[in-house]
Order: structure tokens, then sequence, then C-alpha cells
């Protein structure tokens, strides 16, 4: 498989902090409670997180603009680092020393007083002890001998192979887990292949393989088996897909952490280690989070897949079923969190609950989880060609990363706001009428997502065809739409919300322009936060549509 092509390298752009009378590195409440307890010597696995940082505002092709903003990461990251890195190499106290361009960080172990030195370092601004990753192990039930699966036609999946004749085929999607064992029936074929397809962070083996399972469960649950063909177990939602692997957790899921997700993060943006090449997934499973409520460590890491048009999907989190027990990253505004049903189709026990914590990582108005998917006994391929029962939230985010899979598929240029627009849209309202912190805006509808999807491809035209966008979306307090339309007769923009009532009337101009809307309905009252339909017709009765999600 060839992906190289030439790109020019273009201007960097960057966000810098000003030179002058920058404050001391602020030390997480994390770090400074363990510093707090520990003896001076003891050594702790931090993370440096520096203030310069590429603006990724500046990067909008998605994958045609990856090589660019994938050497605009690395030239920054190497020329804001290296004084510290220069330090570190003489510092008999620092060990385990680790640089990550994705999101212009270092690891390390240091003492007290390494840490206290560092902080006095003006181009770093926080110190993060370097938290744990991981998952509470699944409910497992005994090895399944026949396949009756319930959660495929749950979802539709089955219906988008029969009907709309999509599986995947094209695609790539992302493993961060355990591993996979490449010898399952299931997922025969299904591997990529070759150095850019696997990467194992925890014991540095060059084969594929995996001692634990997770990563086996959840990489079937999105590829595993052949839809309508002869296999026996049909557990996958996208088989036509590829996948590609990172092992990032271990046999026992006692030893993972941030720095090491990061690494895996890292090689998921650029496998070959060539930003030239195109090898980097569409869309990203993790079942895994961080077991901090409030860890923001891996927000920007999120950011530049997003910046170079990866999809990210995560697991919420096994903490409910009490309310605000959401975990990152999955809660972060900038993540498609993932909530687990039974067969029954409601929200499992275990599956957390919004609302998120506060702050400028998590969505405005808290909302997650932003849609719930099949989790409880799901049945799908475990090491040694077995098949199993497992629960848990690890088990329904990949079937939102295979129906991702499928959208991608029917409309390639998807955004992520598309994406999750479209899914929270689409979803099968679950509970109580409406977003609810349980289910989210309701629980997967894989038909429903690509048919959408399908809907909404744009068509290249001429300037004068009928043509709207939205930006930003999603958007808090104004979105401003660009449109076109043919030139005979007025166009009409109008905004409905997801019950179909006209919440507002936006005019536009013969020829087309640009309009914002400030979230305001008809009567100048503040709409609520939720998912509306922007709808142009234009003179000749012609119509597009826009989903949009206003936070």
């Amino acid at each position: 498989m060839t992906r190289s092509r030439l790109v020019p390298f273009v201007a960097l752009f960057l966000l810098t902090s000003s030179d002058a009378g920058v404050a001391a590195a602020v030390l997480s409440p994390s770090l400074e409670q363990r510093l707090a307890v520990s003896a001076p010597e003891d050594a702790h696995p931090v993370l440096l997180f520096f203030r310069e940082d590429v603006d990724l505002t500046n990067f909008h092709e998605g994958r045609a603009g990856a090589p660019d903003l994938i050497l605009a990461l690395q030239h920054t990251a190497s020329r804001v680092q290296g004084r510290t890195l220069r330090f570190l190499t003489v510092q008999e106290k620092a060990a385990d020393v680790k640089s990550f361009w994705i999101n212009n960080s270092i690891s390390l172990r240091a003492t007290r007083r390494l840490i206290e030195e560092l902080a006095t370092f003006d181009e770093i601004e926080k110190i993060d002890f370097d938290e744990p990753v991981g998952f509470p192990e699944p409910v497992v039930t005994a090895d399944k001998t026949h396949a009756t699966e319930w959660n495929i036609p749950m979802i539709g999946a089955d219906q988008v192979w029969n009907t709309l004749g999509l599986d995947g085929t094209g695609i790539v999607v992302g493993s961060m887990d355990t591993g996979v064992d490449l010898t399952h029936p299931a997922l025969s074929g299904k591997w990529r292949g070759g150095a850019d397809s696997w990467i194992d962070l925890v014991n540095g083996l060059p084969d594929p393989y995996d001692d634990h399972g997770h990563g086996t469960h959840t990489i079937g649950t999105m590829v595993g088996g052949d839809g309508p063909g002869s296999f026996a177990f049909d557990i996958g939602v996208c088989y036509g897909a590829q996948f590609i692997s990172a092992k990032v957790l271990d046999e026992t899921n006692s030893f993972s952490d941030a720095s090491i997700v990061i690494a895996g993060a890292q090689w998921m943006l650029d496998p070959d280690g060539d930003p030239l090449t195109d090898d980097f997934p569409h869309v990203i499973n993790n079942s895994w989070y961080f077991f901090s409520a409030i860890y923001t460590g891996f927000h920007s890491t999120v950011q530049a897949w997003i910046a170079a048009g990866i999809i990210p999907v995560f697991c919420l989190g096994n903490e409910g079923p009490n309310a605000s027990t959401t975990r990152p990253p999955g809660s972060y505004n900038n993540s498609i969190g993932v909530g687990a049903t039974d067969a029954s189709d409601v929200i499992t026990s275990f599956s957390s609950r919004g609302p998120t914590p506060g702050g400028s990582f998590f969505p405005p108005d808290r909302r997650k989880p932003d849609l719930s998917a099949p989790g409880d006994l799901v049945l799908s391929s475990v090491p040694g060609g077995a098949y199993q029962y497992w629960s848990g939230t690890s088990m329904a985010s990949p079937h939102v990363a295979g129906t991702v899979a499928l959208m991608l598929q029917a409309h390639p240029g998807l955004t992520f706001s598309e994406v999750l627009s479209i899914l929270c849209q689409t979803s099968v309202d679950r509970g109580t009428a409406g977003y609810d912190h349980d289910y989210g805006y309701g629980r997967l509808d894989a038909l429903a997502a690509v048919t959408a999807a399908r809907v909404d491809v744009p068509v290249a035209a001429p300037p004068a065809a009928l043509m709207l966008s939205a930006a930003p979306n999603p958007f808090q307090s104004r979105v401003r739409f660009a449109f076109s339309v043919p030139s005979a007769g007025r166009s009409l923009l109008e905004l409905f919300d997801l019950r179909g009532r006209r919440v507002r009337v936006l005019a536009g101009r013969a020829a087309g322009g640009s309009i914002s809307w400030d979230g305001r309905d008809e009567g100048g009252r503040s709409v609520p936060s939720g998912i509306y339909l922007a709808r142009l017709t234009s003179g000749d009765k012609s119509r597009t549509e826009r989903v949009l999600r206003l936070q």
C-alpha cells in the first residue's frame, strides 16, 4: 500500500505567551497532594506541559492538511522543549524522560526538589501527576457456541449492510487497548498489516498479541465477522473496515498512565514516523478512561486528532448509577462520550452519568453522555478463537466507532462536529423526553445515522448552486451561515427544533451571502441547548439542510 505524497511545508501558526513576567509553573492539585505525603527523595511520575503551542484552529483541511499540522507540532515541540531537555540530561535524579510533540509535553520521574526547580522554568506552564489509566474488569459470561446477537440489529447495523450496501470498506479504525489476537477467525484479514499498524507501548514486542482479551473483544465489535456472508459470528458493526492497534494497557490492567496513552495517541497520528504519508486511522475507539474525573491533560491531544480529521470515540466510564460520575476523556467537550444500554434498551446500572465537571475543558452545559449504545452482555471475540459476553461502557463505544466508520464510508468528508451532530440527532430517545444525563441524546441508531450522513453529502457545483454551511458547529452564543442560491427568487433560511417546530426565520439575499443566528427565537428568547435543523430554501423551492448543536 503506497500512501506517500509530496506536500509543501507551510508557515507555522503559534500561540505564544509573553516572554516577560511569566508566572512559575502551576503544580496540579493531584501532584501537590502526593508531594505533601512523600519523602523528599521519592521519585514521582510527572508530565511537564509547555506554555507555547500550535494554534490548531488554523488547520481546516482535515486529512489533507495533516502533514502540515504534524510538522508544525513537531517543530514547535523541538524548539520549545530544547532548554528543558538539555537540563534534564544532566540531572541524575531525572529518569525515564520522554518528549511528546502531539501536545508539547515531557514525561519523566522526578524528585520533589527537581519538580520545584522545573517549576521556575518560564516555558513550563503546568506540572501534572502522570495520572493512571484503565478500565474496571468487565463482567464476563461463559463462552458462546453459536451466534444470536441482539446488539447488531438493535442499532440497525445489519440494515446498513443489507439496504445501504455499506460495510466500512476503505475506512481504517484505530484501537488503543490491550492489543489484539490476529489468529481469531472473526478478525481474519482485518488487520491492515505492516510496521505502521501495530505498536506495543507496554512490553515493546514487535508482533500483535493480546494478553488480556479486552482489545480483541472491542476490535471484534467494530470489524468482526462478514455481515451477511457465510461466517457464523457477525459481531462487527463495520466488518469491511481494516484496523490498526496500539497496546497501551497490560494483561492485568494494572499498568498504564497518561504518558503511555499520549504516546499511543501520537503514534496513531503518525504511525510510520513520516508526516507526509496518509496512514493514520479515520476513527479511533478508546475503551479506557482516567480514574480522576477532573483530569484535563489529554484534552489537547484529542484536539490534535480532530484537527487532522480523526474522529475520537471514548467510553464514558463504569462508575454509575450515581450522577456526576463521568470520566475523561469521554467527558471532554471535544470527544464523543458513550454510555451503555442493555438488551431491553435500558441504561445499565454501571454506566456513568452526567453532568460533567465544570471548566473550559468540559461541555459548557456539562452534558454527557452524548449518546449510549449496547454495552451489557455484548458478544464478541476473545483470544484463542472463542466468543464471550462482556459488559461495560468499553463494549458500548466500539458500536459508535463502527457506526462512524460506516458514516465516513457514506460521506468521507464529514468533520467531527458533523459526525457528533448526526449521531445525537438520529439517536433513539430513551428515558426522559429529550436530553438526559443517563442516555444522553439517546441510544445509537446506526441506520438513521448513516442514512443522514448520505443525505447530507455536499454536492460539488458552481458557486450559484444551492449551498449552506455553518460555523462554528457546535456553537455556544452565535453561529454564522454561509450560503449560495440560484439567481431566481429570494432565499429563506429557517431554524427548527427536533420536534419540527420553527424557532426562527432568517431572510437572505437572492445570490446568497452570510448571516448569523444568536440562538434566540422570534420572540427574542434564548432557545435551550440541543440539536437544531437549519433549512435553506431558494426561490425555485429547492432546499438544503444542516444539523446544528447549540451548547
